[in-house]
């Protein structure tokens, strides 16, 4: 057996534990919704869909109302709102054994059993993906630890500073609010504080989670949106582990003579991110795409007007709690929402009831937001100039740069650059797609050739998939180089090609011949084959390259448990609230990541390039507090007097300081003469504020 580090078991059960807790914000405030507002029949289904929609809902309401009661009352306000929804559907739950009434309905559940054992499988999968694995006096982490450090941090802050919560990465003398959509650190957070677990333990546990959530509006529109209960659930589950074709240019790149990605991702710009990265990398997005079609499918089974009301106040709750989980999505979904509607109004009367529950859902989501937006507007007024968020432009899905000396994109280029640029990426634009969604997108072409043959439910998905695939090549996000709007939004696009995909595996026999049959099979094949070559990179990466000795990561493994292992130390203590600060320009990139993710307090400067500014606060100060970070950390001359001069400047209370950085060679230098709050071989935490010192 492994000799595995006792941090590394601890991180285990913390996440273990984190995943139970996570059920008191995202079940039982569903349950009770479902239960009062009895919406889709709710009292009478079996336990397995009862837990889908409890589920479900509770994405949809737990975090516009977590957000609210912490900002107009505390974090201890939002926990008794959840401990009251938690008290709430355990009573209903009793209330209906003892009654017998759910031993009636339970027979029509069915899968309870299941359903149980693959929650479990999927949650041992996201723990050991993320987990960073301690052996030996080395760390090795997983690749996605690129974006979790990050959103650890932002966890954290929302843990310890309520709503709006203080951006983690910055701090110019003082606190500054984040600017960001935040509802899901805010829940994350509150599952941090009630399990009494670290933020990474909670962060690993929401991916875990916002798989849950997935899984279980798959199940729902597999039940309800144009399906049975005899069709086979198990399908549309098994499609989670389905992408496209990227296996074939990510083993290409050696061929080329370039390096292999650390995600299959990131061979393309413009990816179409395949559902396990998602869930492992950003769960946000994937709660904010639950929420969306959550709200979709309340409507779609209000037909009468008699339930409108319920169901356009869960949906709304629903629409605005997903702008507060992932902005991209959000608005993609409102944009392929309103195509859709002129869809409808065209010839889909079946449809046209639809429009007013989401119409009154889309008006109870903007006065829902209506604060939220007043402070993203108020942050974004004093830092970032106002500046559009989305704009026109079309989606690079292969890079353009590849047909660049075709005859007559030679030429536009030297006369209207940006002309030329966008007609490269529309040439490509098909290819990268073929290649993106692959066996998706040999689905679409089937469905949208037996147009005829689809029912409602059929034509509302490839109107819904094509309005989202439109939407998000030619409408990008303007903030930063990525196109972050088309990565995430098309979200909305590849869950209705899930669906249609769903449909298809259940009728294949009956509508295809052979050929075509076998043809999309060869794709599924590829596709799973390409989900599980990106997870397993994703995990052996950062140690294969190390053991090759590549320069960017040789000593990686050493310097990462040096830090973990001193940060447990400092936790036992250092206060929460203190603000701390290591170096931010370390040799190793991914040794930035990893203090972050990991140090679990304020810090002035997170990196040398935009200090975290970007999240909240005015940029114009990064210059003087990364210039003060830099010179704290300066190879020579930073004695202790200077230090403490450059700490009280910068509202700094603790400096953390490692064996490979400059201060720590000299022996006279503060490294070595601030007093010290904890110390291990390799890294020291010393009080550089509060004096005077002795």
């Amino acid at each position: 057996m492994l000799a595995i580090d006792a941090l590394t078991y601890a991180d285990a059960r913390g996440a273990l534990w984190a995943v139970v807790v996570f059920a008191l914000p995202l079940f039982c405030p569903g349950y009770c919704a479902g239960w009062v507002a009895n919406v889709v029949g709710f009292r009478g289904l079996g336990w397995a869909e009862r837990m889908a929609w409890s589920v479900a809902l509770s994405f949809c309401l737990t975090p516009v109302l977590v957000v609210y009661l912490a900002k107009y009352g505390s974090m201890r306000w939002a926990m008794a709102g959840l401990w009251m929804a938690v008290v709430g559907a355990a009573g209903l739950i009793l209330w209906e054994w003892w009654a017998r009434r759910a031993m009636r309905s339970a027979g029509r559940g069915g899968h309870v059993s299941t359903i149980g054992g693959l929650a479990a499988g999927w949650t041992l999968f996201v723990v050991l993906e993320l987990i960073d694995l301690c052996r030996h006096g080395r760390m090795w982490m997983s690749v996605t630890v690129y974006d979790h450090a990050l959103r650890t941090a932002f966890v954290d802050a929302a843990a310890r500073t309520g709503v709006p919560p203080v951006n983690p990465l910055f701090w110019p003398g003082g606190p500054v609010a984040m600017r960001y959509y935040y509802f899901w650190y805010v829940v994350t957070g509150l599952v941090e504080r009630v399990g009494q677990v670290t933020a990474r333990q909670a962060m690993m546990a929401s991916c875990v989670w916002a798989g849950f959530g997935l899984a279980a509006v798959i199940a729902l529109f597999w039940r309800r949106f144009g399906g049975g209960a005899r069709r086979r659930w198990m399908l549309w589950m098994a499609l989670i582990a389905v992408t496209g074709m990227d296996l074939l240019p990510a083993l290409a790149q050696p061929l080329a003579g370039t390096r292999l990605d650390p995600d299959m991702e990131w061979w393309s710009s413009g990816q179409v991110t395949s559902w396990v990265d998602t869930l492992l990398w950003v769960p946000h997005h994937a709660a904010a795409l639950v929420c969306c079609v959550t709200g979709f499918l309340l409507a779609w089974l209000a037909r009468e007007p008699r339930v409108w009301a319920w169901s356009i106040v869960l949906a709304g709750v629903g629409f605005a709690s997903a702008f507060g989980l992932s902005v991209y999505v959000a608005a993609a979904f409102a944009m392929v929402a309103v195509l859709w509607g002129v869809w409808v109004l065209g010839g889909e009367r079946g449809s046209r009831g639809r429009l007013w529950v989401m119409a009154g859902a889309g008006v109870v989501a903007v006065i829902l937001l209506a604060p939220y937006l007043r402070e993203l507007h108020k942050g974004t007024s004093g830092a970032a100039g106002g500046e559009r968020v989305l704009g026109f432009g079309v989606r690079a899905l292969i890079n353009p740069a590849t047909v660049e000396d075709m005859p007559g994109l030679r030429q536009m280029r030297l006369r209207h650059p940006v002309a030329e640029d966008a007609a490269a990426r529309l040439l490509l634009m098909a290819p990268g797609y073929v290649a993106e969604l692959g066996f998706y997108g040999a689905v679409l072409l089937l469905a949208i050739r037996r147009w005829r043959l689809l029912d409602e439910a059929g034509r509302t998905a490839v109107v819904l998939a094509v309005a989202g695939l439109v939407v998000c090549s030619f409408v990008r996000s303007t903030v930063i180089d990525t196109n972050d709007f088309g990565v995430r939004g098309v979200l909305i696009a590849q869950f209705f090609l899930l669906v249609l995909a769903g449909r298809w595996m259940e009728t294949s026999r009956a509508i295809a011949g052979r050929l075509e049959r076998w043809s999309v099979m060869g794709l599924l094949v590829l596709g799973v084959m390409s989900t599980v070559y990106q997870a397993g990179m994703l995990r052996v990466y950062l140690p294969w390259r190390e053991h090759r000795g590549d320069a960017e990561v040789v000593g990686l493994a050493e310097q990462s448990f040096a830090l973990k292992r001193a940060y447990a130390a400092m936790d036992r203590v250092l206060a929460q609230d203190a603000v701390v600060q290591f170096n931010h320009r370390p040799a190793l990139k991914y040794v930035e990541f990893a203090q972050l993710m990991t140090v679990g307090r304020q810090v002035a400067a997170s990196t040398s390039r935009d200090c975290g500014a970007v999240f909240g606060g005015n940029a114009a100060a990064c210059a003087v507090v990364s210039g003060r970070v830099t010179h704290l950390f300066a190879a020579s001359g930073v004695d202790r007097a200077a230090a403490v001069a450059d700490c009280r400047s910068l509202g700094v209370d603790y400096l953390i300081v490692t064996a490979w950085d400059g201060p720590w060679q000299e022996k006279n230098g503060w490294a070595w003469t601030l007093p010290v709050m904890t110390a291990t071989e390799k890294v020291r935490v010393l009080a550089c504020k509060a004096g005077p010192f002795k």
